[in-house]
């Protein structure tokens, strides 16, 4: 009897995320740029704002239509709140998948690194977290042995749908993540859920019960460590300016104050997943995503720790650095606490 090769498991999410991809051409154009920008920057560290300007200037190693995209994506979004970009330049030889918190610097992977950033300055101003990741302005994204089950980016569980730093005072506008290794067994998804998409399901009433302020987000323990639960101020879950609509939510950490809030963001949820749309990512897939107009999150994948585990890079973006604490002098671009 002949043996047929297993078929993966159909992904839960529809996959239909615009997308963009980079063409031979292109690539070997913005690996070319990423060159020059480590010749001119002998330090390369992404801590010097030298780096960070002439990432900043390397839109002339993007093809224009992937500028203007991106242009359009951050004034506009999308109905998804994300973008996929195929066929970003990795390095040619990637090291082991990493096995703790500490992310690897520039100079570990630099083509890697300078390709995602120069994506990351067309839509606003590179910043990190002092208790994320001890600072790290690109970060590693690795399942650890012993944390499978955690809400957060070390887990390998399902991870919930959340706002990134929706706790935060000074939340991300954009979150980028670029693929560098799938999950070994290729079926996990990152998923997202737009707000323009799921507004349609929810009626008045509810509406107008979430753009009261009576929710709140308990901090990560990466913040505020294990041993005790710190809240967000009470914060609206939708909010409207010019026109503009934007979400907060976050399923698993994010909490009701009243009993008609308790309902709408029930039925907030349920509305988010009912549009959610997920993608596998592979390497070289930059996966960017509108932090104030969608959640994200992602389905669970079993880690086997031997070096080869899915792997992403991690890096966040503001409009504006100047509204922030980072972006006071000495401009450090780290926001504390």
């Amino acid at each position: 009897m002949s043996e047929h090769p297993t078929k993966p498991p159909e992904p839960p999410f529809p996959e239909r995320l615009q997308s963009a991809t980079l063409g031979a051409d292109d690539r070997a154009d913005l690996v070319a740029g990423c060159r020059d920008i480590i010749d001119r920057c002998p330090t390369l560290d992404v801590i010097d704002n030298h780096v960070v300007a002439a990432t900043v200037a390397g839109s002339r190693y993007l093809p224009a239509d992937l500028v203007t995209s991106l242009a359009r994506f951050r004034w506009e979004s999308t109905d998804h709140g994300a973008l996929l970009i195929r066929g970003v330049p990795l390095d040619d030889e990637l090291p082991p998948t990493p096995s703790h918190r500490t992310s690897l610097p520039l100079r570990d992977l630099p083509i890697s690194t300078l390709a995602q950033l120069v994506v990351l300055a067309q839509l606003g101003d590179l910043i990190a977290y002092a208790g994320e990741k001890d600072g790290a302005l690109v970060q590693d994204i690795v399942a650890l042995r012993g944390l499978e089950t955690r809400q957060e980016n070390v887990g390998s569980a399902l991870l919930e749908l959340h706002t990134e730093n929706g706790f935060h005072p000074t939340k991300p506008d954009v979150v980028t993540l670029l693929c560098l290794r799938p999950d070994q067994d290729g079926n996990s998804q990152t998923v997202v859920a737009g707000v323009g998409d799921a507004l349609p399901l929810l009626g008045p009433d509810v509406l107008r019960c979430l753009r009261e302020p009576v929710f709140r987000i308990a901090y990560s323990t990466s913040f505020v460590g294990t041993d005790r639960i710190m809240y967000s101020p009470l914060m609206a879950a939708i909010t409207e300016h010019a026109g503009n609509v934007t979400v907060l939510a976050d399923l698993h950490a994010m909490e009701a104050t009243t009993d008609d809030g308790k309902s709408a963001l029930s039925r907030l949820f349920e509305a988010l997943r009912q549009v959610a749309v997920g993608v596998r990512l592979t390497p070289g897939d930059l996966l960017v995503i509108d932090n104030r107009t969608a959640v994200h999150g992602r389905t669970p994948f079993v880690p086997r720790f031997d070096g080869r585990d899915r792997w992403l890079r991690r890096a966040f973006a503001i409009a504006d650095l100047r509204r922030c604490e980072a972006g006071h002098p000495p401009f450090s671009r780290v926001v504390r606490p």
